[in-house]
């Protein structure tokens, strides 16, 4: 069969036409990449966002989400090559959407079991109290037996148990839900601060038992040299003794006296 050959103004529409129609594929094919893309997402999360709402505890977060979903759709529907293949919408908008879902769940669950929580947060302020009590009498017997400067334990568990009858009393979830977990922050420094303060007191007695287990075991080794009449250990051994004997006993002063006397102790044993 001849090949018929068109020429002319019928070539030009023929040609016309062909471009035309690849263009109409082309961009039917762009929407079609956009709508695979963001419809199945849309419609997944027009049902997260539904059943989050019907909580009845979406709050405006929620609200501005449900817009902004409701604005792609439209704009993916209406015009979607006006969207790039991803603008990173998607993984903003889901991210929110989980950070919402997840608050929402945490208030529902502390809807559930507020007096809980807060009965926690009693005992925990219990704790408080005890922990400061300790610190507070260990630091006084220390202050008593140790020349120290220790900082005083502030009296925590008393104004943070104030504050946490104010956060009980509110029926305003998400404010009860900040307030508690303030209060759990407030409540682990304050018993960190109290053992810290205890456990520095305690440091300063045990140092000091310490020194004198020290000083009696020096004595015993003199003794075991043969210099238990010796009239230079014998001054050095009263010195700290009267240090560490005394009350308060000044740190500084009997640790640099155990070490002189100690240091004499040794050196008469090297000298045998």
């Amino acid at each position: 069969m001849a090949t018929v050959l068109v020429r002319g103004p019928a070539a030009e529409l023929t040609a016309a036409i062909t471009t035309g129609l690849s263009t109409v594929t082309e961009v039917f094919a762009a929407a079609e990449r956009i709508w695979s893309e963001y419809v199945p997402w849309l419609d997944r999360t027009d049902e997260q966002l539904r059943a989050a709402a019907a909580t009845e505890l979406g709050d405006a977060a929620l609200s501005r989400l449900i817009g902004e979903v409701a604005d792609l759709r439209a704009q993916v529907f209406s015009d979607p090559l006006s969207l790039p293949p991803d603008d990173g919408r998607i993984a903003r908008l889901t991210a929110e959407l989980d950070t919402a879902q997840r608050e929402i769940g945490e208030l529902a669950s502390l809807r559930r079991e507020r007096d809980v929580e807060i009965a926690g947060l009693r005992g925990s302020l219990e704790r408080l109290t005890d922990a400061e009590r300790r610190a507070r009498e260990v630091m006084a017997l220390a202050r008593a037996k140790v020349s120290t400067s220790l900082t005083d334990v502030p009296d925590a568990a008393s104004v943070l148990t104030r504050r946490l009858d104010q956060v009980a009393a509110t029926e305003d979830l998400r404010r009860l839900a900040a307030g508690l977990a303030q209060l759990r922050t407030s409540v682990d420094a304050a018993l960190e601060r109290a053992g810290q303060a205890e456990e520095n007191a305690r440091g300063l007695l045990d140092r000091r038992a310490e020194l004198r287990g020290r000083l009696d075991a020096y004595r015993v080794k003199a003794a075991r040299l043969g210099h238990s009449e010796d009239a230079g250990l014998a001054g050095l051994h009263r010195r700290a003794h009267g240090l560490l004997w005394s009350a308060p006993c000044d740190l500084a002063a009997a640790t640099a006296a155990v070490l002189a006397y100690q240091q004499a102790v040794n050196d008469r044993g090297n000298t045998r």
